[in-house]
């Protein structure tokens, strides 16, 4: 049911925007309501050759860093364009606490305003890790994408984020010193793939 509740009269502080309709009969201010973003970058992992047990993807909050990092979406990316037999392939999300080795991949902001993320280490196809909990496991097979079908899989993965989400979820959150990799488990070396990561920097602590 459409209403009204009746304000003081203007005074001499601040303006608030508003947009002005006719409820019931009467001129009404409908407020606005903004909704800030947080710091934003793109993490980008080049397509990688399949291999048991690889680190894929790892990165880290620097101990001590000062700042809160969440995650909030992950995708998988089959890059595989040439002919090849494929098998269901396992990859592990999981907690991480330190990292060594690797190719230094630097996330790109989203708005070139807010510049490098500091104390943050990202890399890809790292030797070793500190493993901590796994958070769940993802599943795909990897055929090439021009297999028939494989193309309609391969499409809709690249576009699925592979985390968990809504409005009431909480998401993967890296305080300083902790950090997240994508392992594969299965054994197999044929294809490839890329990953997109999105990850915020949320807050100083």
């Amino acid at each position: 049911m459409e209403s009204y509740i009746q304000l003081p009269t203007d005074g001499a502080g601040k303006k608030a925007r508003t947009r002005v309709k006719t409820i019931l009969g009467q001129t009404v201010h409908e407020s606005y309501m903004a909704q800030a973003a947080d710091t934003t970058y793109y993490i980008w992992v080049p397509a990688q050759a399949l291999a048991a047990n690889k680190y894929h993807l790892a990165f880290l909050n620097t101990a001590g860093s000062n700042q809160i990092v969440k995650v909030r979406k992950l995708f998988f990316v089959n890059a595989a364009l040439a002919a090849v037999t494929g098998v269901g392939v396992q990859f592990d999300i999981k907690r991480i606490s330190t990292i060594t080795g690797g190719t230094n991949i630097v996330p790109n902001p989203v708005d070139t305003v807010d510049g490098a993320l500091a104390n943050f280490t990202c890399v890809s196809a790292p030797t070793s890790a500190t493993e901590g909990a796994l958070l769940y496991s993802w599943f795909t097979n990897n055929d090439e994408i021009g297999v028939t079908g494989a193309f309609l899989q391969a499409m809709l993965q690249a576009l699925i984020n592979t985390l968990p989400e809504g409005n009431e979820i909480k998401e993967l959150t890296l305080n300083s010193g902790e950090g997240f990799c994508v392992k594969q488990i299965t054994s197999t070396t044929v294809g490839s793939y890329a990953i997109l990561a999105v990850i915020s920097r949320e807050s100083t602590v």
